[in-house]
């Protein structure tokens, strides 16, 4: 109930990246469990860039990482395929990175989004922390 609250004042504005987001969030959430890897991954091909402000990629990975307790399945994947998607539809590119990292004897599996080196969701040590196994880029 108390983010239903937050939720109804919050600017439109706000609540518009809100909502999109939880969209693009649960139907990334559904592609990863339901459809092969092959599929979803060929949604990230390129796109020509446009002028994008630093605000719009703040604002998009903020709204995606602000709904994600929300979603069921919203898992590391689900929000950084999320991201790209929402990210390639402003024209700016990006790259889906996929790792794994020992811990002990199991292994462990993270997503995380770049775009020229910097982390734009998943964690600001997940390049250091897991070994980079594929990348999908979107530019």
């Amino acid at each position: 109930m108390r983010r239903l609250i937050r939720f109804v004042h919050l600017p439109g504005a706000q609540k518009m990246q809100l909502l999109r987001a939880a969209w693009l969030l649960a139907a990334a959430a559904a592609a990863v469990r339901l459809l092969p890897f092959r599929l979803w991954r060929g949604w990230l091909g390129s796109r020509a860039g446009i002028s994008v402000s630093a605000e719009q990629v703040r604002e998009a990975t903020w709204a995606i990482v602000a709904v994600a307790p929300a979603i069921p399945e919203a898992t590391c994947l689900a929000q950084a395929l999320a991201a790209a998607w929402w990210l390639h539809d402003l024209g700016y590119g990006s790259e889906l990175r996929l790792g794994v990292a020992r811990a002990g004897e199991e292994f462990r599996a993270h997503a995380w989004l770049e775009s020229g080196g910097q982390i734009l969701i998943g964690g600001e040590h997940s390049a250091t922390e897991y070994v980079a196994l594929a990348e999908a880029s979107r530019s």
